[in-house]
């Protein structure tokens, strides 16, 4: 999920449409299961992000 964050989530989603369609789920939870794969693409790119600025502050705080 790290390293693509946007290509996992629609694997995600492309399965929880092929269980809609195969009827293993109803609507709701395909709504449910789009809204995580949603959030944790959200999660990922913020925890990407904040690694990015910690690893980088720290770096510039050993050079000092």
């Amino acid at each position: 999920m790290v390293a693509d964050p946007d290509r996992r989530a629609a694997v995600l989603s492309e399965n929880a449409y092929g269980a809609r369609r195969r009827r293993e789920i109803d609507e709701g939870d395909l709504v449910d299961m789009l809204k995580l794969a949603e959030a944790v693409t959200s999660m990922t790119i913020q925890a990407a992000r904040s690694a990015s600025i910690w690893c980088h502050s720290s770096s510039s705080i050993n050079s000092a």
